[in-house]
């Protein structure tokens, strides 16, 4: 009895069924109506998605053997996303594996990159908090001087007030001693002019 489709075994002992001649394939015209509708990309797409999911199981369906490059990402998001999805319920699996593992993949990104800029930030809070109290400290040295300067100026307006007042003082004092001069005088002329009438 012929068949016309066989059971085989690969290398890992795994089975599988294929044509038993190429002959089948080619003269076949119901099966090329179906690869025309179906589209030969998309029989491509399931091979290499047929190889994937071969791989992961074989890694035990952990993070080994996931895609991660965008292109297959975006294949699988799209064949996951049509009405009439034709992936059986592993590649299914496979297909939402990898797009988890993506999606946390960039969760990790995005919290990195919210810890750099954290981080980035406080270095910056703690630059200017430096900074204001670089300035604090030179303000309150910039006061001090001014302070000083102050009371410099202050002091020296003080002693030239005084030297103004002490000048004035000493100039009404000589005057008072030039009248009381003049007044002696003036008194020892008129008891020198009473004592010779």
């Amino acid at each position: 009895e012929e068949r016309l489709i066989v059971q085989k075994t690969n290398e890992a002992k795994e089975g599988y069924v294929e044509p038993a001649h190429d002959a089948l394939l080619w003269g076949w015209s119901t099966l090329w109506e179906w690869i025309r509708d179906f589209g030969k990309e998309c029989i491509l797409i399931r091979d290499r998605i047929t190889a994937a999911v071969t791989e992961w199981k074989r890694e035990g369906k952990g993070s080994i053997g996931l895609w991660k490059e965008e292109k297959k990402l975006a294949e699988l998001k799209d064949l996951l996303s049509e009405k009439e999805v034709w992936l059986n319920q592993e590649e299914i699996a496979f297909a939402n594996a990898c797009l988890e593992a993506h999606e946390h993949a960039l969760m990790k990104e995005e919290e990195k990159e919210r810890e750099k800029q954290k981080l980035l930030l406080d270095k910056m809070e703690a630059e200017k908090q430096q900074l204001m109290s670089e300035k604090k400290v030179l303000d309150e040295k910039s006061k001090r001087r001014m302070y000083l300067a102050l009371g410099g100026l202050a002091t020296t307006l003080i002693c030239l007030i005084l030297s103004l007042f002490a000048i004035k003082s000493s100039n009404q004092a000589t005057k008072y001693l030039n009248l009381a001069d003049l007044k002696s005088q003036e008194a020892q002329l008129q008891r020198d002019s009473t004592l010779q009438e």
